[in-house]
This record gives structure tokens, sequence and C-alpha cells, in this order.
């Protein structure tokens, strides 16, 4: 029996929709997929017929408190208490999962008759578990914007001094940057790496300042137009106004962005938000934008409680900030009087009324707040230890399943002088808007829903006219072999979309990859299930962000992936597509397949591709060279810091082309019989003539 993986385009693509939030790299994506019952195992929740609150309890010193019983907790959602069905403790430092469902009495009872079985994410005892690192995430927003030099410095070392402490993550972390302009900025994506974070330290403080208020404001015609109608009143603080309430909805925006990218991750996950916040006016004092900024910021509240995010604003600004006279000295009076008088009060008043919107944030989604903390290292490290432990409580959802409506919780605790801290709700989707939204949010930020693996690869080639052209490979084969029990419908959704470099959602694309059996002209033991599935993408120049989302038919279950690609603009006459390294299968007929993870088995062959643009046949040379490795110590006087290297082994290059066409086919055949091990693939293409020459490297590693 053999299996085919085709592309079927005879259905209805899936409908993807782009929307860029402030030209920014997030962007909501919405998922038209067709009706599925609810997955068999699942890493997200497809559906809401489970609610999870993660909970802290610290004591009046601020302390964890971590010998709670579940007969310790009540949960109530509208007012109206819920049985707890499950309670664990969650400690993702250590990477365990404790169950506390034993400690429970016997006769209330925590289980539920209906329930098919055991949480996924149940740890049972206090060993390591693997599940623990997918029950959180990290994220940093940084406002350069509205952070001085000093405060950049200050936030600057304090993350350096954090990441000098640490030498890996259980759980991982992101940064974003809302830069001087205004806009949102990918620093570094959910990322285990500790030296690319570390790397960061110099950007945050390098980044360009503001410009003053009043230039900005005359960046924005539509600000212009507020104040055109307003000649009589002061100029500079009318203007100051509408900028601030600009700043608010915007940054609202951009906190919910980035909590609905991790809609689909579960546990606890923190968005740590510096900045000396937004002005929020009071309820008595407030114009029709003051209205649609304070929606914005419940609107906020509502998105990040259904994400289940916990937002802390720290604020990296000297406390005596508060206290510099903002107005001149009146020499009438003197500076204490000058000190008094209203113009520095009312200063005063909106400088602390900035930090008012991150207490606000924080008392909304279970976070905390540190304004005016100079401490940065210390206050970073106490978030991390704060968002790391938790207790993590399950109960159903009371019906009607998915009104779509958002539902407040409250969980209390019986102990006295403690303090709780819970996400406040959650929206109640139906079983496809939920679905949907996830979907959403995996494209937004990769590595957000962990269900499936998703590998994908990219290279840029020439078309007939000379155009740059970009192939998009997936590794289907690894995705087929992780869906377990296998589908009764035998078929992929994969969804693709491209951001620019300047963060511009350029283009979206969907295809059905279904796999099929057939009895026919089969070889035993054969399998025709390719391992790559390849979209062609004329894309142009440049830098892009290429993000794929799979997506199994009949189960709902996903992944995603994210692939960066830059296609440099070549000479006129001269262009070189990206070398791939191809490997066919003994399993499969047909043709060779691009290796996404540098991997080539010793049963199977492979060799170098690529193609040249152009009449003129280049002259290519090709070889092998083993990776350097330290040569082992075989007495007192050995070295052992001499690289020990094969010598290199030369490639046979074969050309092929179609008749009548311009594209020239290089082929690069690589030896049978090479000992597992690392390799470097070295390939130099010099243009006819010998006026330029180009030079790869390519990674290979044989396993065996």
């Amino acid at each position: 029996m053999r299996q085919r993986c085709s592309s079927d385009r005879t259905r209805p693509p899936a409908q993807i929709v782009g929307v860029l939030l402030v030209s920014t790299v997030m962007f909501t994506v919405a998922v038209q997929a067709p009706q599925a019952q609810a997955p068999q195992r699942p890493q997200f929740e497809a559906t809401v017929n489970r609610v999870r609150v993660d909970v802290i309890v610290t004591d009046d010193e601020g302390n964890f408190i971590e010998d709670l019983v579940p007969q310790d907790f009540r949960l109530f959602e509208d007012g109206v208490e819920q049985q707890v069905l499950q309670a664990q403790l969650v400690n993702l430092d250590a990477g365990f999962i404790r169950d506390l469902s034993a400690l429970a009495d016997v006769s209330p009872g925590l289980a539920d008759p209906e329930d098919s079985g055991p949480d996924p994410v149940a740890g049972g005892s206090e060993e390591a578990s693997p599940d623990a690192g997918d029950l959180g995430a990290l994220v940093y927003l940084v406002d350069i914007g509205k952070l001085g030099y000093w405060e950049r410095r200050r936030f600057a070392r304090g993350w350096a001094e954090l990441l000098e402490q640490t030498h890996s993550y259980s759980f991982p972390r992101a940064v974003y940057m809302i830069d001087y302009r205004g806009y949102l900025r990918e620093l570094a994506p959910l990322t285990y790496d500790v030296d690319l974070l570390q790397e960061l330290s110099a950007d945050l403080l390098t980044a360009i300042y503001t410009q003053s208020d009043q230039d900005w404001v005359f960046e924005h015609p539509d600000w212009q137009a507020n104040l055109s109608d307003r000649r009589d009143e002061d100029f500079t603080g009318v203007a100051s106004r509408i900028r601030s309430q600009v700043q608010a909805v915007n940054t609202a925006d951009f906190l919910s962005a980035i909590c609905d990218s991790l809609l689909g991750r579960q546990g606890r996950k923190a968005l740590i938000w510096v900045s000396p916040g937004v002005r929020l006016s009071s309820p008595g004092d407030m114009d029709m934008r003051d209205m649609i900024a304070y929606e914005a910021w419940e609107e906020l509240q509502r998105r990040a409680n259904a994400a289940n995010v916990s937002i802390y604003g720290l604020d990296p600004t000297l406390v005596t900030q508060r206290h510099r006279p903002w107005t001149r000295v009146n020499s009438d009076v003197g500076p204490v009087e000058s000190i008094r008088r209203d113009p520095f009060e009312t200063a005063r008043a909106n400088s602390d009324a900035l930090r008012d919107s991150l207490i606000l944030a924080a008392n909304w989604t279970g976070g905390k707040a540190y304004p005016f903390r100079t401490q940065v290292g210390q206050v970073l490290q106490e978030i991390e230890t704060d968002t790391a432990r938790f207790y993590l409580l399950t109960y159903a959802t009371p019906p009607p399943l998915g009104d779509g409506e958002y539902h407040e919780v409250r969980v209390e605790v019986d102990r006295p002088r403690i303090e709780v801290r819970a996400r406040q709700g959650y929206t109640d989707h139906a079983e496809q808007d939920r679905r949907n939204l996830v979907a959403a949010s995996s494209l937004a930020l990769p590595g957000s829903v962990l269900d499936l693996p998703v590998t994908a690869g990219a290279f840029y080639t020439w078309t007939e006219a000379g155009e740059p052209e970009i192939q998009l490979a997936v590794d289907v084969r690894g995705i087929t072999d992780a869906i377990d029990p296998a589908p009764a419908n035998p078929s992929l959704q994969l969804y693709f979309a491209v951001v620019s470099e300047d963060r511009k959602l350029l283009d979206t694309a969907s295809h059905i990859v279904s796999w099929r059996a057939e009895e026919e002209g089969l070889e035993t033991g054969a399998t025709g299930t390719p391992a790559v599935y390849l979209h062609r993408w004329p894309l142009g120049y440049g830098n892009f962000d290429l993000r794929v989302l799979a997506i199994v038919e009949d189960s709902g279950r996903m992944g995603a992936a994210r692939v960066k690609i830059e296609v440099p603009e070549p000479s006129p006459e001269f262009r070189v597509s990206q070398p791939l390294l191809l490997v066919h299968h003994p399993d499969w007929i047909g043709p060779p397949e691009p290796s996404l993870d540098d991997l080539v088995h010793a049963s199977e062959s492979a060799s170098v591709f690529f193609e040249v643009y152009g009449q003129t046949e280049p002259d290519v040379n090709g070889r092998i060279v083993s990776v350097p490795a330290i040569a082992e110590a075989v007495g007192p006087e050995a070295p052992t810091d001499e690289p020990v290297e094969m010598e290199p082994l030369e490639l046979d290059v074969y050309f092929t082309r179609e008749p009548e066409s311009s594209i020239l086919k290089a082929w690069l055949p690589l030896p049978a019989g090479l000992e597992a091990g690392s390799y470097v693939i070295e390939v130099r293409v010099v243009e006819p003539g010998g006026e330029g020459e180009q030079v790869f490297e390519l990674p290979l590693q044989i396993v065996g």
C-alpha cells in the first residue's frame, strides 16, 4: 500500500485575512476552518469546556504560600460558586507539576464523573514533568519612546544583570519594543536562547530617543485637524493632551495584540510592560477621545484575562523626578512658593497619573506594578520568580457552552493575612471561534501553540524571466507521523503568511494537502508520503518573515513555524539561486526533496542543487570538508588543541537545461559511504569571464 501527498485544488481554499495593527509585527488572522470534533489529546483548549485559572497566593511579606490544599480555595464565576475539578501546584523553574487532588477530601470529590481521563498537564508528583515548560511564557514590552536615556540605561543594565545569573530557561521569553515613532518592533521571538537575549542590552540602550513633543504633533495631520477648531486655546496644552490620548489607545492595542498572540499557550503568561505609563483621565474630566482611550483599556482587561495573561508594570524612573519643578520659578514669590502653586502640583499629579495605568493593568489581570523602581535587575528577578510558581485550578464551564460572553472569575482562599492574585475572567467562545483565535495566535507568535511539530524552510530561486521567487518548504512527514491515532479524513490544512521587513503583511495563501492509499503498482514496504510540501511565492527582493500554520482537518490539532529569509539583489546578468541539499528517500518513488534539518541518513542518496539564470555556463567547484574536532589526549604530551580534519572531497558537477529555457540547473551528487558525522559543503560559483564569484556553505549531518 502506498500513500501519496498532493495539493487538492478542487476544494475552496480556507480564507485567511490579515489585519495589521498600526504597522506592527503583530497581526490578526481570521481562519475559516471546517467544522470538526474536539482533538483527541489537545495541547491547546479548542473548546472552553474546562476553565483553568492560575492563582498566586502570598503572605503579608510577599512570600509565596505553597502548602495550600484544594479545600482552601473557593472559586466563583459571575458570583456563583463552582466546583474545583482539579488543583495543581506548578513550579516552572523546577520543572514540576504537583497534583493536589490526593490532598482533597474524599466526600466532596474533585473528579468529574463525565471527565474522559486525566488532564494532559497533570503531573501527579513533584518529579520533573515534560509538560511543565509548556505552561508558561514571559514577554517583555519596552516603551522606548517614553523612556529617557537614564531610564533606558537602568533597564538595559538591569536586564544584563538578570541574564548574567541565568544559564538556561525552563520556559520561553520574548521581547518587543515600542520605538520613538510609536511602532511595535520585535527584538526576540519566543526563545530559550539566553545568548540571543543578552545581545538585546545594547539594542535597547542605543535606541533612538524621541523628538520633541511639538515636532511630533506637527507630523500628524489628523491631530492638526483636531486643533484647527481650538485656536483660542493654548496650543501646546491641547497638543500634549491629544498626544497622550492617542498614546493611550495605541499602547492598549499593542498590549492587547501581544495578549492575543499568547492565547494558544497554556498556563500562566506574564507580560512585563516597561514604561512610565500612559495618561488615563478621571471620569469627571473625560472628552470623547478620553472615552475611546478608556474603552481600549477595558478591552485590554477582557483580552488579557481571556488569554490568561498577567501584566506587570515596571517604571524605572527616579522617584525624585516627580518633585522636579516643571515650570519656571516666579522671581516675585521665590522658589518655595513657586513649588506650592498649582502649575507644579498639576504637573506632579499628571506625572503620578501616568503610573495609575500601570497599577490599573496589573490589578485587572493578576499582575503587579512597580512604579519608580530604579533597582531594575532586582525587580525583574522578582517578577520572574513570581511568574514561575502558581496554583492551577480547573473547573467545568457552566452552561450554556460557547455563548461568546465575558464571564467574571473570582478566587478566594480561606486563610488570614494573605493576598490572592488570579485572572478575573474569560470569554466563552464557541468551538470554531476559539479554534480560529488560537490559529491566529499561532501565526502571530509561532511557538505559542505546541501541539504538532512543524518544520519549515525557505529558499530563493529565479523564474524564466529572471525574477526572484521564494520556495517555502514544509515538513509534511514530520506532521503526519505525529498524528496518533491516524485521522479518518487524512488531510492537512496549510496556511501561509508573509510579513515584510517594515512589519507589514504582504500576502497570505492556503492549501489543503491530502494523502490517500493506493493498492496498484507498489513494491513491498514502499511508501509514497513525501517529506516536504513546496509552495512557490514571487515576493521580490528584501527581507521576509514567513509564517506557517498546519491544522489537521478532522481533529483541529495544529502547529506553527516561522522562517526568515533575505533575497539579495543580484548582478544584472548573473543570478544564482540559494543551493539546496536534496535527499532521495529509498522508500519514495519521485523527485528528491529538500532537507530542512540538514540531515541525511546513511541509506539515502543526496546532492546539492541550485539554478543559474543566464545563457552562459559558469565555473562551479564543490567540495566536502569535515567540521574540525579536538583530538583526544593520549598521553601527557599529546596535543589537545589541534583540529582533526579529513582531506576535502571534491564533488562532480553536472548541468542540465530544458529546451529554450534560460534556467541552467546544477547538480553536485554527494559520494556514498560517508561516515556518520558533521560536515560542511562548500560551493563556489564563478561568473562567466571570471568577473565575480559567489561562495556558499551548507551544513551536512550524516546519521546512521
